[in-house]
Order: structure tokens, then C-alpha cells, then sequence
């Protein structure tokens, strides 16, 4: 694909380009100053450029991936006289005959050329001859913030200079907050510029299968790039390359990739998808800026969640002080009410506080099986409580504490419960999603969503048991709630409302007489301060075994509660 000569400014979103050739950037020639967004070049071939070519111009490159590209200069991509923003890239498996394995950067003709990377990481690519991961030609000037230039190859090895040639001559080189192999840094293990040479700790390294990265065409038979793995290169606990990049060297967002308007912004998303800048609380910000600081390479490493949230279901609920996760009851009958409850801790509390400061999260549910009644906020997390019940949906379940350090990890604290009926028999989940309101944590601040785990719970709902006819509130006890129920439908139509125009008449009517009289207390007493399901509870004749000549039809309309 080619753009257009000397000006044309498409912009690519969500591309692949793949096994394609040409002379000049397999996969496409640029000029003038496009904008590439989350494309993909693989196994693309040319003599310039294997994947892309950029010509006299500022083309803007962000969250792209460059795999198994071969070229004579610039296995990736050869950049000739002009000057390319690249962010959040990866280079892997890359080859060039010529210079620069990944990348080629040239100018003969002017000295303003100014290639920028950014969070871009360059890893197992080679060069038959210079600079196995980017080379800078000519009078070229090459900028690397942020970046990791790891295992690439030349005819020199595995060096420095085999990862990128220095500064020197008429090329100019500047690079802040890189992860370099071999790169020479002083006693605290950083040089002035905070570049490191540390392993950078890959989840998983690249592998290509001892073949080769790529098909061989010499061997038509045979397809060599079957067994490359160009493997995770997020980064693992533990590497020096969490929090420690450059802040102010994140490009804007000019692209508006998270389509909130602000243009201005430092670029929010890595090459995954998440937040560019995560802090990781148990890694020391060797970094530069206001924390959390930005990590190098393409991948925001994302820490084990540092807050847990669980919904428990519960027949009667929790005492608010508890502080130890109860167990989850999954089984409820109709009718009968149980206690949703919204529990949260801290997995590793910061040094002098174990605590939370407000918790929030939506709660969802099947409101044909199940549905809420009401909340109630627990605890210390009173302040600024909420939980608005809607149709399938409580909206910010949660709130906030005022009581500093409040211990709770490692156990949990109970934040809020939900009053909740069982109406009719099925499986459902209540699922725990994150609310627009923020979580935060005594020490750390605002949580990042990827920073909580979040548990939901699955309830089923079976028949009623017979003797639960009884429980008219639906609290699984027969007592003075249920007595109260009854009363207001005393002496009363069973097609009467009720008193209070929602409990029917026909649900205290035991007997199935049409009339709650004096054989409906009789029944209603023989459970009288028991637990609904007990067996010594008795029922009226009528209703034991089966049901032969069927239920009045006044019975089958019976309302949900």
C-alpha cells in the first residue's frame, strides 16, 4: 500500500498487513505525516522496509506490532528523511541483510530528521550485518525514551551496539529511561540518564523454534515460521522496569484513543489496552515524574489486584463487625428471603495502614428469579453510603469510612447487604461489576479497576416447601411478622387484597375454603415460632400428597413479592 506522494495523511486504524512485498516497505510506503493506530505488520518483505516505509513527512505510529519481517535495510522499518513518532510498539523476529535488524534510520540530505520511540520494546530481531535491533544512519538523530532493546543480533553479537549503535559522528542519539543489554551504568545500576541493562524480565521470551524467524522460501516444503512463538513481553514481579520510565516523554494523545476529548493528555492506553501509567506499590519508582510513574516497554505491568470485592449470600446476615468472610449459601426456596453482602479487603496493606477508605461496585441479577428490597450500609462505611435498587440492578452499592487504618486485611470487612426475596424457581448469577464512583485504599489512593479483583455468586432458587405456606413474610420463620399478615385478612375473601394492597388474602387462605377464619389459625398455629421447612409443622389435609381435582383458581393467583 502506498499513501500518496509528498502529503497524503490517511489515517489506519485496527490494519493487517501480512506476507506481502515490494521494493519500498513491504507492507506499505508512507509519505507525509499518516497516523497508524493498533496495526499489525507480519511476514512482510521488501528491500526497504520489510513491513513499512516512511518517506519526507511525521507519520505517528501507536500501538503497533512489527513480527517476521525481512528486509535488505530495516527488517520492520526503514525510515529515510523524515521524522516518525513510534509509542507503544513491539519489533520481534525482525531480520534485515543489511543494517538495522527492526529499524533503519537515514537521512543524507537534511540534519532536522528526528525519529522519536516511545514505550516501544525491540526483542530477538537480527541484522546479517549492523545493529540487530535500530540503526541510524547519516545525519539522522534518533530519540528512545521508555523503550527495551533486548537479545537483538549483528555479526558483533549480543552488545550494546548490537541493540543500538551510540552517539557519534553525524549521528545523534539520545536515550532516557531504556532498558539496553549490555549497556554500561554505574553503581546504582542506572546511568545519568536512568538507562538500565537489566534482564527486563519477560513473562514469556520469544522462541523461533531453532529455524529461524519466518518461512524459508529456499525450502518450499517446508514452513519454518509454523513453530515461531514471538512470546509475552509483558513484564513479570520483580523487573526493573516497572515504574521506571520517563512520564513527561509520553507523547500526547492526539489521536483521542480513549475518545474523552482531551487531546492533550499523555497517550492512556499501552499496546494492550490498559492504563499507560499503573502503579506498582511493591516496586521502587525508578522512574521520572509525579507517581504512578510509566513503565518501559509497550506493557503496563498491572500488579496483583490490590483489592478484593465478593458478594455472599447469605439466609440470615452477618453480623457488620465481622470481620472473616462467611460462607456462601447458593440454595434458597421461593419466597424466601436472603441477604446479599458485599465484602472487600486488601491484599497487600501498605506499611502503617491495613485499611480501606470507600468501596463501590454495581450489583446485577436475573429480577425474574430474584430481586432486591432493600440496603443497608454497614459498619463504618456509613459515609457517603448509597445503593439505589433497580429493576435487575443495585447502582453504587457501597461507601465510605472515615476511620484511618482500619484493620481488616488480611480478613475482609463487610461494606453493605442487600435484603433480597426469591420469587420463582431457576439459577441465576449476581454479578459484581466496577461502579463509576472510585474505590481507594488509606495510602494508595484511587484504585484502578485493574487493580480489583472482583468476585460475583450464583444463587438457585427452588419450590417452596409445603410447610412454608405458613411463612407469609417470607423470612423463613413463622412468627409475629407473619401473624401480623394474617390478621389483616381476618375473617376476609381469600380474593381479598390484604391490608396493605400487595400480600393477597388467598395466601393465608390454608384451608381453601375462600375465607381466613378459624381452620386457617388453626393450620397457621401448628408452625408457630418454628423454622418454615420444620417437619413436625402440619398441613391441612388438602394439601398433602398430591393435589387431586387441582388448586382453586382464586390459589394460582397468587402475587410476587
Amino acid at each position: 500500500m502506498c499513501n500518496g506522494w509528498m502529503g497524503g495523511n490517511p489515517i489506519l486504524m485496527d490494519c493487517t498487513f501480512s506476507e506481502n512485498s515490494a521494493g519500498a516497505g513491504g507492507g506499505m510506503t508512507v509519505w507525509g505525516s499518516p497516523v497508524l493506530i493498533r496495526c499489525t505488520f507480519n511476514a512482510n518483505s521488501a528491500d526497504g522496509g520489510g513491513a513499512l516505509n516512511t518517506r519526507y513527512g511525521n507519520p505517528t505510529i501507536i500501538n503497533c506490532v512489527f513480527t517476521s519481517n525481512r528486509a535488505n535495510r530495516g527488517g520492520a522499518l526503514h525510515i529515510y528523511e523524515n521524522s516518525p513518532t513510534v509509542t507503544n510498539c513491539v519489533f520481534v523476529g525482525n531480520s534485515a541483510t543489511g543494517n538495522g535488524g527492526a529499524v533503519n534510520n537515514e537521512a543524507w540530505q537534511t540534519t532536522s530528521a528526528l525519529a522519536t520511540f516511545v514505550n516501544c520494546t525491540f526483542v530477538d530481531n537480527e541484522s546479517d550485518s549492523q545493529f540487530g535491533g535500530v540503526g541510524n544512519l547519516g545525519y539522522c538523530h534518533s530519540i528512545l525514551s521508555n523503550c527495551i532493546l533486548w537479545h537483538n543480533r549483528d555479526t558483533d553479537g549480543f552488545g550494546p551496539s548490537s541493540q543500538i549503535p551510540g552517539d557519534g559522528g553525524s549521528v545523534k542519539l539520545t536515550l532516557t529511561h531504556c532498558c539496553i543489554q549490555g549497556w554500561t551504568v554505574g553503581g546504582r545500576g542506572r546511568d545519568p540518564n536512568g538507562n538500565i541493562n537489566a534482564n527486563p524480565l519477560f513473562a514469556h521470551e520469544p522462541d523461533d523454534g531453532g529455524d529461524g524467524w519466518g518461512d524459508n522460501t529456499a525450502t518450499p516444503d517446508v514452513n519454518e515460521a509454523a513453530n515461531d512463538d514471538f512470546g509475552d513481553l509483558r513484564l513479570q514481579p520483580g523487573s526493573l522496569c516497572i515504574d521506571a520510565g520517563n512520564n513527561s516523554a509520553v507523547p500526547p494523545d492526539s489521536a483521542d484513543l480513549d475518545s474523552d476529548g482531551d487531546t492533550n493528555e499523555p497517550i492512556p492506553w499501552d499496546l494492550s489496552g490498559k492504563p499507560r501509567f499503573i502503579d506498582d506499590p511493591a516496586t521502587f519508582d525508578g522512574g521520572s515524574g509525579r507517581p504512578p510513574i510509566v513503565d518501559m516497554g509497550a506493557y503496563e505491568f498491572v500488579p496483583p489486584p490490590l483489592l478484593a470485592m465478593r458478594l455472599v449470600a447469605r439466609p440470615q446476615p452477618t453480623d457488620c463487625t465481622a470481620t472473616t468472610v462467611p460462607e456462601h449459601w447458593p440454595t434458597y426456596h421461593e419466597r424466601e428471603t436472603f441477604y446479599l453482602e458485599l465484602w472487600a479487603q486488601v491484599s497487600h496493606p501498605p506499611a502503617g495502614s491495613s485499611g480501606l477508605s470507600c468501596v463501590f461496585a454495581d450489583v446485577a441479577f436475573d429480577s425474574d428469579i430474584v430481586s432486591a428490597k432493600s440496603v443497608e450500609s454497614c459498619g463504618s462505611f456509613a459515609t457517603f453510603s448509597s445503593g439505589t435498587i433497580k429493576d435487575d440492578l443495585i447502582d453504587e452499592l457501597g461507601g465510605c469510612t472515615l476511620t484511618a487504618g482500619l484493620a481488616i486485611a488480611p480478613q475482609g470487612a463487610l461494606i453493605a447487604r442487600v435484603r433480597m426475596i426469591a420469587y420463582a424457581q431457576g439459577q441465576t448469577d449476581i454479578s459484581l461489576s466496577g461502579a463509576d464512583t472510585a474505590c481507594s485504599v488509606i495510602g494508595y489512593g484511587r484504585i484502578l479497576s485493574e487493580q480489583i479483583a472482583l468476585e460475583s455468586c450464583q444463587v438457585t432458587v427452588g419450590s417452596i416447601p409445603e410447610t412454608c405456606i405458613y411463612d407469609l413474610d417470607g423470612d423463613g420463620f413463622l412468627g409475629p411478622g407473619d401473624l401480623s399478615l394474617f390478621v389483616c385478612c381476618w375473617l376476609r375473601a381469600a380474593t381479598d387484597s390484604g391490608c396493605d394492597g400487595k400480600i393477597p388474602c388467598v395466601d393465608s387462605d390454608f384451608d381453601w375454603d375462600g375465607t381466613i377464619g378459624p381452620g386457617d389459625l388453626a393450620w397457621f398455629a401448628t408452625g408457630w415460632l418454628n423454622q418454615c421447612g420444620d417437619p413436625a409443622i402440619k398441613l391441612p389435609l388438602c394439601r398433602r400428597g398430591s393435589t387431586a381435582g387441582g388448586i382453586p383458581s382464586v390459589w394460582s393467583s397468587r402475587d410476587r413479592r
